[in-house]
This record gives C-alpha cells, structure tokens and sequence, in this order.
C-alpha cells in the first residue's frame, strides 16, 4: 500500500474519474428521474405549467440535467471519488481570463453568422424575412422566473454537459479514435445537439482544446456558464419589448452585408488562431488524462 492507501502498483490510469461511467445506466436513470421530477413540479409550481409550451421546456430541461447529474454524483460515490476529482487542478493566474475570452469569442463569431444570414434574407428574400420576424418574436421563457432560468440554462445546463462531453466524452473518444480525431468528434456532437450547429461546433472546439491544455473543466465550465448567461439576460431583458418587421431595420441589414460577411470571416480567423494556440498533438493519450486532485 502507499502513502494514500492506493494498492502498490496500481496506474494511475485506473483512478481516471472518466472511465467509471457506464453511459448505458441512464436508460434506467432518466425514467426513474422523470417519475421523481415531473410530479413534484406539477406539486408544488402547478401542472398547468407543464402543458405550457416555454415553462415545460424549462422544466424539462431541468429534469434532464438534474438527472444525469444525480447519475454522475451516484457513480463517483460508488468509486470512491469525488465531483471534484472529475473537474481537475484548479488553473491559476491569467489563465482565468479564459472565462470570459471563450464566450467573446463564440458569441462574437455566432452574432455575426446571425447577422450575416439576416443580411441575406433581407437583401434577396425581404418578405421571407419578414415572415420569419413575425415568428420569432416570442423570446420568451414563459413565467419561470428570471432566477429559475438563470439556475437550468446559465449554471446547471453548462455544468453538466461540460462534465458529460469534456469529462466523459473526450476522454473515451481520444482513446477510441486518437486526441485530435477525438476532440474533433466530440465537438461535432456537441454542435449537432444545439440549435446552433456551426457556432456551437467552434466553442466545442475552443472548449475541448483548453481542457485539454489545462487538463481540468474549471474554466470551461465558468466559460460556458458566461456563455449561456449573456444571450439568457438579453431575452429576459426583452420581454414586453415590441419586436416584428415593422421594427427591424430592413433596407439597413441588406446594406450591410458585406460588413456582416466581413465581421464572421474576422471572428472565424480569431478562433482559428485560437485553436492554433491551443490544438493538442496526437502523441497520446496521456495528454488528456486529468491530474488527480491533490490530497497531501
């Protein structure tokens, strides 16, 4: 035995908090946490909530997280470890300015898709625009409350899937198909799952290679929350705004096209030298194994 009580000889790889979750026992969790979840909010918020079309996505949201959370927190317990083992080291000094150049990057580089493709329609297709616009004004959560929102969306939702798809995924991922195959697949199911498929492909990528250059999920996950938090605030702060095609500048947004064009191509060399900076070799996977947290 050692001084940490591990058996001698044992590797390190074993205590690898990502290898312990077996994807598959969330068949048995998620039915089991919707039986728990959805009568406990029909309890105590009102069942006429659940049928609400913004509040049931909520609330089903929060049950899908919640759940798979409860999951992972299950797992660790029965292998002896801890949430915080999962997360890694702790980054330090200049590295935590990573929290907010993250998002700036990804929001900067999703706005300008948006405004480019509103741009498009609003120079060759205005009356599909407009047809859109009138569609699309409801952003809005329903009645959950501002920090009912702010809870599911900017704190649970970027807490858990960093742990699922940079804790879990990768790691398995690298080891099947090689760290840089891997971080590359990994980020392409992150996109494909949100409806922002191309942004959401680019901050799975800036997510993915500074876990893995830092070897710990801390700054992801307080990037991804600042991430969610920023457009969250922006809709809640527009409820009872007036919205529509007689309020959207259209003859304005088909002039500037090839400024919005001009604004993604920047944001997408940004993140390219970004990546640039941060792309992990392919040598092993040692390179993306996380450090164990200290117990000295």
């Amino acid at each position: 035995m050692t001084a940490t009580g591990a058996p001698t000889g044992t590797p390190l790889e074993v205590r690898d908090p990502s290898a312990c979750f077996r994807l598959r026992e969330l068949l048995v969790w998620l039915p089991l946490g919707a039986l728990l979840w959805f009568p406990a909010a029909g309890l105590l918020l009102g069942w006429h909530r659940l049928a609400m079309r913004e509040d049931g996505l909520v609330l089903a949201a929060a049950w899908f997280y919640l759940t798979v959370l409860a999951w992972m927190l299950a797992t660790l317990r029965r292998e002896r470890l801890s949430l915080l083992d999962l997360l890694g080291p702790l980054p330090r000094g200049p590295q935590w300015l990573d929290v907010v150049v993250l998002p700036l990057l990804h929001l900067g580089f999703s706005g300008a898709l948006m405004l480019c493709f509103v741009s498009m329609l609003a120079r060759w297709r205005p009356s599909q625009l407009a047809h859109w616009m009138r569609g699309n004004g409801g952003l809005d959560l329903g009645h959950t409350g501002v920090v009912g929102s702010l809870l599911v969306i900017a704190v649970l939702a970027p807490l858990v899937e960093e742990l699922v798809f940079r804790g879990i995924l990768l790691h398995r991922a690298a080891r099947r198909f090689g760290v840089v195959r891997g971080l590359l697949a990994t980020a392409l199911l992150f996109g494909v799952l949100h409806i922002n498929p191309v942004g959401l492909f680019a901050f799975g990528l800036l997510l993915g290679a500074t876990a893995l250059q830092t070897r710990s999920l801390w700054l992801t996950t307080f990037a991804h929350m600042v991430n969610n938090a920023v457009p969250l605030l922006m809709i809640l702060s527009s409820r009872g705004a007036p919205h529509g095609p007689e309020v959207f500048p259209t003859e304005g947004f088909a002039q500037a096209l090839p400024a919005t064009a001009a604004l993604a191509l920047a944001m997408a060399v940004s993140i390219g030298l970004t990546l640039r900076l941060r792309w992990p070799s392919a040598t092993g996977i040692s390179s993306i194994t996380l450090a164990p947290t200290d117990t000295t």
